[in-house]
């Protein structure tokens, strides 16, 4: 298939399923506004409901009627005065796409190395026991590497993720703090953040063009850390209090400075102010509700599966592909005991 055949068809993949994705995280954003405070775990179903629609088929129809017809897209893309405009537009986008997925693999890479430059080694016996603990209760069969390290607390790596921990906090009065903390990055952990930061940060760099891939993105690594929070704070010693304490305690030193995250702190749209709202509710992690969100989110977009799943009658074949439909229909007709496929003799 050549170059100028491939791109019109790809475009229009593109319209249809970004167009898609518009509704889907027009419906995530309305619930996400409204709601999330009380059910994070829908919001964030329906904003992986919006990436997974960035990702689907074309064939599978958009939400709302905002799914225009291939057959009505593909024409105007493969007309021939469109030829080299698609191709410069190929051009750019593999280039911006390219650009970020090195730049994202390098700040990855980057990020590990001066986190383990900075390792200042094991931690004490009495937190390594602590760990034990909250991994259990964490539901983790396999308790995560810590280390100490003063750019803690933090979860690093995808395959086998260790959690880096200050210091300070293994002072015996700050004993509930860092099991909150544990508890926290344990839940990371649990989650598979790392592999879902990865594979948004995939969707991200592919469909760098698309304003729903970048929202949605920061919106669930927003959730996520509230319902990690939710979590620790549902089998903490110290329960929510705890876990307050810990999320104040890591900006405190911003706080004191007149500097962007300081005043980003104060922002209402602040995520640490979101997270310490949340956590004066119970823990309510909401996954049949999520499960149910998610489930309608991809109803909505599907009218047309049915017709993507069925066989096209004979009349909207082409070429070969009509010929041979028609013989097997035939053959399969006239086989004993075979059944009539809706080809007339």
């Amino acid at each position: 298939m050549s170059l100028d055949a491939l791109v019109p068809g790809a475009l229009a993949w593109v319209a249809v399923c970004g167009l898609g994705a518009l509704g889907v995280g027009a419906a995530a954003y309305a619930f996400d506004v409204a709601a999330s405070r009380r059910a994070p775990a829908v919001a964030s179903a329906l904003w992986i409901a919006t990436l997974v629609r960035l990702v689907l088929p074309p064939s599978i129809g958009s939400p709302f009627g905002l799914e225009p017809a291939p057959s009505a897209l593909h024409p105007a893309f493969s007309a021939a005065d469109a030829a080299p405009v698609t191709r410069v537009l190929l051009v750019l986008w593999a280039a911006v796409a390219f650009a970020l997925l090195v730049r994202f693999a390098v700040r990855v890479e980057r990020d590990r190395r001066r986190f383990a430059a900075r390792v200042h080694g094991r931690p004490r016996r009495s937190t390594l026991r602590l760990a034990e603990r909250c991994a259990r209760a964490a539901g983790l069969r396999r308790v995560p590497r810590v280390l100490v390290a003063p750019s803690g607390p933090a979860t690093i790596g995808l395959v086998r993720p260790f959690v880096g921990i200050p210091r300070e906090l293994e002072r015996a009065d700050r004993r509930d703090e860092l099991e909150a903390v544990l508890l926290h990055e344990f839940a990371h952990v649990a989650r598979r953040d790392g592999w879902r930061r990865s594979a948004i940060a995939l969707v991200q760099c592919v469909l760098w063009f698309h304003p729903c891939a970048w929202i949605a993105g920061r919106r669930l690594a927003a959730l996520a850390e509230i319902d990690c929070d939710r979590r620790a704070a549902a089998v903490a010693r110290g329960g929510s209090d705890a876990c307050r304490t810990a999320l104040l305690s890591q900006v405190a030193r911003w706080l004191d400075r007149d500097t962007p995250l300081a005043q980003a702190f104060a922002h209402p749209g602040s995520v640490v102010l979101a997270r310490l709202r949340a956590l004066e509710r119970p823990a309510r992690h909401g996954r049949v509700a999520a499960a149910l969100a998610f489930s309608v989110a991809l109803a909505c977009i599907g009218p047309h599966v049915e017709r993507a799943l069925s066989i096209p009658p004979v009349d909207e074949l082409d070429g070969c592909l009509r010929k041979r439909f028609a013989v097997m229909a035939y053959a399969a007709s006239h086989a004993p005991g075979g059944a009539a496929h809706g080809v007339d003799e």
